[in-house]
């Protein structure tokens, strides 16, 4: 299954240029499924179609989903939930505050990764569309799993074993109840469907991520920094769509300021995100509504090209030999020195850029070795480890 996810700022115009592509993959004849991961969906408005929390037909060829969290509570969360009131209960919290505590905020985030793994060990579409929030949020989402994998390997297994033995005797003295094997089954239910939805997410031949932007200062400076944290992670950017570029014969002095600066910007992102293409949309004359129109956006987009073919690849993250030495090297194009900070811990090396932190697992031969040096080389940070 071809995934192809649309990220940016806010009001970039991310869920227009999604919901095109559906519509042309679904045209070229592929099954084609369109999700929505957006707590303020706006999928439906684009299509003209009402969609919901279930997937519904729009087109031949095309579905839509727009992520309804408090179905996705009752499907996927009901057995820990339950488990989290009856714990809170336990503790003098009345029943309807406990219920509401016991919602994890997020949710729809978490959602989202339980429908890409669904749809992809289903087999029923060839292509995953997904309409992600704006940036941070996208970037939540593809951390999740980072963060539920060192969750379960420090705390999951141990707290399984411990409680087997705890059961029998604290559950009699307190009133605090233990996690029973239905919920501990759950956990490592969603555990595993997390787990296959990232092993998806980073493999560069089946998933991409196209993130939009508007030719403006503050737009691009937010793709920047997403584009480090999204490589941070070992996600694949493909390709740049810059979006809402006012057309030539638009001559009116009104907007002659703002061509000017547009043809600026424009001509240094090629410099900037180089290699990763980039994909010009002009502004419409008109709001981009309907089947009829997405099509006209679509065709000025991919050219009459296949929309799901994959435009870049690089290696984001790699281990290898150097004169004796390991080297851990990690693709942030836009990081600074004064950005990031690196530590490490047994098999653990905790790489943090900005406000974003990331734990990457070294291989053995490197465990337990504090970093003998660290730089920036073509956008590149170089970590050196000494060898045996």
């Amino acid at each position: 299954m071809r995934t192809i996810l649309f990220t940016g700022k806010g009001g970039v115009g991310k869920t227009t240029v999604a919901a095109a592509t559906a519509l042309l993959t679904a045209k070229q004849g592929k099954r084609t499924m369109i999700m929505s991961t957006d707590a303020a969906h706006s999928l439906s408005d684009s299509f003209e179609t009402q969609l919901s929390g279930v997937p519904t037909k729009i087109t031949r060829n095309l579905h839509g989903l727009e992520v309804d969290v408090q179905m996705e509570l009752d499907t996927h969360w009901a057995e820990i939930e339950c488990y989290i009131t009856e714990l809170l209960r336990s503790q003098g919290i009345d029943d309807i505050t406990s219920r509401e505590l016991a919602i994890v905020p997020g949710m729809e985030i978490v959602s989202g990764l339980f429908y890409i793994d669904k749809f992809k060990q289903e087999g029923e579409y060839d292509v995953l569309i997904i309409d992600t929030a704006p940036t941070a949020d996208t970037i939540r989402l593809l951390a999740l799993p980072d963060a539920v994998e060192w969750y379960f390997k420090h705390f999951f297994e141990m707290n399984r074993r411990t409680s087997k033995v705890l059961r029998g005797t604290v559950s009699r003295l307190v009133k605090m109840p233990m996690p029973s094997d239905d919920v501990y089954a759950n956990v490592l239910y969603l555990y595993n469907k997390i787990k296959r939805t990232r092993e998806h997410l980073v493999d560069a031949d089946q998933t991409s991520i196209r993130l939009v932007l508007n030719p403006e200062k503050m737009v691009i400076n937010e793709s920047q920094r997403a584009l480090n944290y999204l490589s941070l992670f070992g996600y694949h950017v493909e390709s740049i769509i810059a979006n809402k570029i006012i057309p030539k014969e638009v001559d009116d002095d009104y907007f002659q300021r703002w061509k000017k600066d547009q043809k600026e910007y424009m001509k240094n992102l090629k410099s900037q995100f180089s290699p990763i293409p980039i994909l010009n949309v002009p502004m419409f004359n008109k709001e981009i509504l309907g089947p009829k129109m997405l099509m006209e956006l679509a065709d000025t987009l991919y050219k009459g090209t296949d929309p799901t073919k994959v435009l870049s690849k690089t290696k984001l993250i790699s281990t290898y030999r150097q004169k004796g030495n390991y080297v851990v090297s990690l693709k942030l194009p836009f990081a600074r020195s004064q950005d990031v900070q690196l530590h490490t811990k047994s098999d653990e090396l905790i790489v943090k850029v900005g406000n974003i932190k990331r734990i990457i697992w070294l291989p053995h031969a490197i465990e337990g070795k504090e970093p003998k040096e660290a730089k920036f080389f073509k956008g590149r940070l170089l970590i050196k480890f000494e060898g045996d």
